[in-house]
């Protein structure tokens, strides 16, 4: 649901900033890209892997909305429709959504519903991740649902239970119910662990003025209140299971590889206060 393009003078700083931890590129990488196919065109001959192009949700929205968490009217509504048209057109497979990322997390499952429904005549898929936030189930739920009034067939990425009886739940789901519902498929990546950025963590309302403005809201203590409860939560990871695979700063290069338990600890802070402290010095 994120990425390079389509984007806009108005939001190609934020995107670039917004995805340099995933991906490292640089604003200065930047050379004037803004559809989908002048992206694709950029990777055509210079890579080894094949590439296929989905259109990401949240990059639509912020082009006809910018960052706002509101609610669409029907003008947005069409300029939604009309860029991911306007992406079909130029060879991309479906649309892709990530419902606990930046922007898209304020998407309704009405708005998602509509929007998509202009994939039915490309044979277009709605590929997710899922919101994990509201439970693993109850996300697949939702995008069953979108996928059945958009009438477009459905695609969960990293297909995932956190215990044998929740996986057990989720696939007798699938099987009694998502399949006869939706064109119905999933991936699971072959290993245990899955990766994301430490940000995700956060509220969902940081992300109401982009990326750029979440530094000013880390220091709020309405925010840290609202982490601090998800932690708390049933959804929240165990903090001994969450490593640190990369870190952009020398001096905190050295929790690469160690836990998010063990630089909480390390802080004297409570996990709400470490992590957006963290998010700070970053």
């Amino acid at each position: 649901g994120i990425s390079y393009a389509p984007l806009s003078d108005e939001t190609v700083h934020e995107w670039m900033y917004y995805l340099k931890t995933l991906d490292v590129l640089e604003q200065v990488d930047y050379c004037g890209w803004r559809s989908i196919a002048d992206y694709m065109s950029l990777l055509d001959r210079r890579m080894a892997q094949n590439a296929i192009a989905q259109v990401p949700y949240a990059n639509v929205r912020t082009l006809a909305m910018g960052w706002s968490r509101g609610v669409p009217d029907d003008t947005q509504i069409r300029h939604m429709q009309h860029e991911i048209r306007l992406a079909m057109d130029q060879g991309a497979t479906g649309v892709s959504t990530g419902l606990d990322y930046v922007n898209q997390c304020f998407a309704t499952t009405d708005e998602l519903a509509e929007v998509c429904s202009v994939l039915q005549p490309y044979g277009g898929i709605y590929v997710t991740h899922v919101r994990y936030k509201k439970g693993t189930l109850n996300g697949i739920r939702e995008a069953v649902e979108i996928g059945r009034r958009a009438h477009c067939p459905v695609h969960i990425s990293h297909l995932k239970g956190a215990t044998a009886e929740e996986i057990d739940e989720i696939l007798t789901y699938i099987d009694r119910v998502a399949i006869h519902e939706v064109d119905f498929s999933y991936d699971a990546y072959p290993y245990m662990p899955g990766s994301t950025m430490l940000n995700y963590f956060l509220p969902y309302e940081v992300w109401e003025n982009g990326p750029t403005g979440v530094l000013n809201k880390l220091g709020l203590p309405s925010t840290r209140r609202k982490l601090r409860a998800f932690f708390e939560s049933v959804h929240a990871p165990q903090l001994d299971k969450v490593y640190f695979a990369w870190v952009a700063s020398q001096s905190n290069r050295s929790w690469q590889g160690k836990t998010l338990a063990e630089y909480v600890d390390s802080t004297g802070q409570d996990v709400a206060d470490a992590i957006c402290n963290l998010l700070i010095d970053e």
